[in-house]
């Protein structure tokens, strides 16, 4: 079949002349209607959909159809590098962007650039980090540019490092000086009075308070005591006690052998107030004293006679400290046979002190006894001479171990020779030969003995009256008080 505008051949079913573009629907209809009466079976026959011309809509979707859109697949993710910017030529002039690629002249430095463009373009792609370029491989005005100023960047680098560094050290050194100055400031802290590594024996420094009054001074008696109290003493010596009594027997003879090992009277002193065996003046007024019982139920408070004041027998030195009863511990009398011979050391007195008495003594206090050195007149007219000297446990005082030597008004001066220094009890307390004294009477009244014969009689032994005189004297068979004295 042909056009009928152009004579062109159509192909089969052409609706349109391919080269004039006429249509042939019209020869279209005709051929179908010659084919059918031609016999050929047509489509509807056959039970097949007629067909649509092309100006129809095609069916709609149908209801409730979802149509079938395709995904695109997500980007890939590429690494963006910045490029360097490209040296551009001239427009118009060989290798420029107007002329073709075919055409172009390429320079050396372009075609270095193009083929790492080319590479980077190709890294990044791939997913491979793009390695810097070495500066050494460029070349050309831009090179040099890049590699100026890439050296400066690494001299500035270099020279912040430095800066850095040298910061860091100054740092370092600081905070190395500071731990120093610390740790010597906590070693003084720590061994100063007020730290856990002070010297037991410094002591803390005194503050002086307000001149207005408004806080109590602690410089005072009570400081003073403190102070003595705090003396060191030698290891495994008793404890300090407020007085005499709170001490046992035991405590007392270990306080009385350090101060009959001090190196002088005055150092002995300063531990018997140490340890209150005294008041803080070093004087003695009576008070100190301790009680002390006998096995037949005999009381008695033993006073505080004196320190380093009687000499021990075996010669090792001075006794710490004596004792004298404030009362009577029994009646007695000189001597029993009547007779002056024979003094103090003959007396029947002495003999039943150091034989019977002391048996009635506790064992605390007797086994505790330092035997010591008495010395005494020898009687009047008996036609002895010389000082005697015993070695005695218990005994009763002389005449000048209680008032002192006589005066040149009394009978007895020029005549009687000192038996011992006047004890400190008697001394503190103002007794004296020349009038009587309270201090010497005894709470159960009475006279008591003392071992000394009357030198200006040949029949007594004198003796304390009632009133605290020394000026009496007795026969030796008289039986009057014994006051006893002994040493620790």
């Amino acid at each position: 079949m042909r056009c009928e505008n152009c004579g062109e051949e159509l192909p089969r079913r052409a609706r349109f002349c391919p080269e004039c573009g006429a249509p042939v629907d019209q020869a279209s209809e005709e051929a179908l209607t010659d084919t059918v009466a031609m016999g050929v079976p047509s489509p509807e026959a056959e039970g097949l959909p007629a067909s649509k011309k092309l100006e129809e809509p095609l069916e709609p979707v149908g209801v409730g159809a979802v149509p079938l859109v395709p995904i695109a697949p997500p980007p890939r993710a590429t690494r963006v590098r910045p490029r360097t910017p490209r040296p551009y030529p001239q427009h118009g002039q060989p290798g420029s962007a107007s002329v073709p690629a075919s055409q172009r002249s390429w320079t050396a430095v372009e075609r270095d650039w193009d083929e790492r463009e080319r590479a980077a373009e190709r890294r990044a792609e791939s997913g491979v980090d793009a390695e810097p370029e070495p500066a050494a491989e460029q070349a050309g005005p831009s090179a040099v540019r890049s590699g100026a100023r890439r050296a400066a960047h690494v001299v500035r680098r270099g020279v912040a490092r430095a800066s850095a560094l040298r910061s860091r050290r100054i740092g370092i050194a600081v905070l190395v000086v500071a731990a120093v100055a610390v740790v010597v400031f906590v070693g003084l802290v720590s061994t100063s009075w007020l730290g856990p590594l002070a010297p037991i024996a410094e002591p803390a420094p005194q503050v002086q308070p307000p001149s207005d009054g408004s806080i109590a001074s602690i410089q005072g008696d009570d400081a003073d005591q403190q102070q003595a109290d705090g003396d060191q003493l030698p290891e495994g010596s008793p404890e300090v006690c407020d007085e005499v009594e709170d001490y046992s027997w035991e405590e007392l003879s270990q306080i009385s052998s350090l101060i009959s090992a001090a190196s002088s009277d005055e150092e002995g002193l300063e531990i018997a107030k140490t340890y209150h065996l005294c008041n803080e003046d070093g004087e003695l007024d009576g008070t100190q004293a301790k009680s002390l019982e006998l096995s037949d139920g005999t009381k008695v408070s033993m006073r505080v006679a004196g320190f380093r004041q009687d000499k021990k027998a075996d010669g090792s030195g001075a006794a710490g400290i004596t004792f004298l009863a404030e009362d009577g511990v029994s009646e007695q009398a000189m001597n029993a046979t009547g007779q002056l011979t024979g003094g103090w050391e003959d007396s029947t007195l002495r003999s039943w002190m150091n034989q019977s008495l002391i048996g009635k003594l506790p064992s605390e206090v007797s086994d505790l006894l330092v035997s010591v050195e008495k010395t005494t007149n020898p009687p009047a007219g008996t036609g002895e001479s010389g000082q005697d000297v015993t070695e005695d446990m218990l005994w009763v005082p002389s005449y000048s171990e209680v008032v002192g030597e006589p005066g040149t008004s009394s009978n007895r001066y020029g005549l009687y020779e000192s038996e011992g220094p006047q004890y400190q009890l008697f001394s503190d307390l103002d007794v004296t030969w020349a009038e009587p004294s309270s201090k010497l009477i005894i709470p159960s009244g009475g006279y008591w003995w003392l071992r000394s014969p009357d030198v200006a009689n040949d029949r007594w032994f004198i003796v304390v009256g009632p009133e605290g005189q020394s000026a009496y004297g007795h026969r030796p068979a008289t039986e009057n008080a014994v006051v006893m004295g002994f040493c620790l």
